[in-house]
């Protein structure tokens, strides 16, 4: 099975790993995949102008794929990837979120959903978001990588009106009504697997640490 050279210290023997970008072209993808954290999206997947039958068309392709997991890069300067992978085991499968640097053999994982912590603050998101490097393969608009990146976020100390808004412009980029996406954003500040942490106070944000992110299971990263 053919594994990305980066993910070969996380990759499990009888699977492979393939980036599935093409995946956010489906039009039951972000009921899908946001609606495996918030249920309700799944359920009302009219808001992103799909129907049951696109979701379960996309959640199939996510999450059913046992031999190759697919998996979506999100490319950051200094040939740095956070890389999204559906690691689908039959019997737990999970989604981790995952560092790499042509530095380091191996991988930093951020977060695991089903998970305990978050593995990136408002500030991360944001900033990891924005960060498009000039010529990457991967996820290059930025509304899509804050949408990819959500189910890792959380942040006791999010602004809630600034959030409220950039999330709201990225769910309008993506199909969402512009009257239905405030209200829509705002799910996204409570998120379901975990309490928001508070994160280190005047530290550097994930793009600017040289040994990978604060550690939120640490002593400062969770509250």
């Amino acid at each position: 099975m053919e594994v990305p050279p980066s993910l070969a210290g996380y990759a499990v023997p009888g699977h492979g790993i393939a980036p599935a970008e093409h995946l956010l072209d489906l039009p039951g993808f972000w009921p899908a995949y946001l609606g495996s954290v918030w249920d309700e999206l799944a359920r009302e997947p009219e808001l992103f102008g799909a129907d049951a039958a696109d979701v379960d068309a996309a959640a199939e392709a996510l999450h059913d794929a046992t031999e190759v997991w697919p998996a979506h890069r999100v490319p950051l300067p200094g040939g740095r990837v956070l890389w999204i992978v559906h690691g689908n085991f039959p019997d737990e499968p999970s989604t981790d979120y995952l560092l790499t640097r042509p530095d380091r053999t191996r991988e930093t994982r951020l977060a695991s959903l089903p998970g305990h912590h978050a593995g990136l603050s408002w500030r991360d998101l944001v900033a990891v978001a924005g960060a498009v490097p000039a010529d990457a393969e991967g996820v290059r608009d930025p509304d899509l990588r804050l949408l990819l990146l959500l189910p890792a976020y959380g942040d006791f100390e999010t602004p809630a009106d600034e959030a409220t808004r950039r999330i709201s412009a990225a769910l309008t980029a993506v199909g969402v009504p512009a009257g239905s996406a405030p209200g829509t954003a705002g799910l996204f500040l409570d998120h379901p697997f975990w309490e928001a942490p508070l994160w280190p106070a005047g530290g550097e944000d994930l793009l600017s640490l040289p040994a990978g992110p604060t550690d939120p299971t640490g002593p400062t990263g969770t509250p």
